[in-house]
Order: structure tokens, then C-alpha cells, then sequence
């Protein structure tokens, strides 16, 4: 179970690298998260969830 922890934040530290040039902090990320609104979230399910782009499948008893 260690390993798994550290190797998921070598990966994190390598994406930050990646995408900022520098690996972010807890705190920073944080941040981000925490600038996260209401309004955000219903943007992006708004995107996500329309209705000409679901599908469903039903499943019968055999």
C-alpha cells in the first residue's frame, strides 16, 4: 500500500511538471478546488448531461 501512495505522487508531481513546468503544492491545489462554484459545476453537467447525448440500455430478465 505504500508503494501505491508514493507511486501515485510521483505520478501527480510528474503531470504538475508537465502541465506547469513545476510540480504544485497540496495547498495550491487546494486553492484551485476550493474556487470551484456552484455555477461551475452546473456549466459543466450542463455540458455533459444533454439529453440528445445519453443512451441507456435496458436489461430484460431471461
Amino acid at each position: 500500500m505504500a508503494d501505491e501512495n508514493r507511486s501515485n505522487l510521483l505520478v501527480h508531481i510528474g503531470k504538475g511538471i508537465l502541465r506547469h513546468g513545476r510540480a504544485e503544492s497540496l495547498q495550491e491545489v487546494l486553492q484551485r478546488i476550493e474556487k470551484i462554484t456552484a455555477s461551475d459545476i452546473l456549466e459543466v453537467a450542463n455540458e455533459i448531461l444533454q439529453e440528445d447525448r445519453l443512451s441507456y440500455r435496458t436489461f430484460l430478465p431471461s
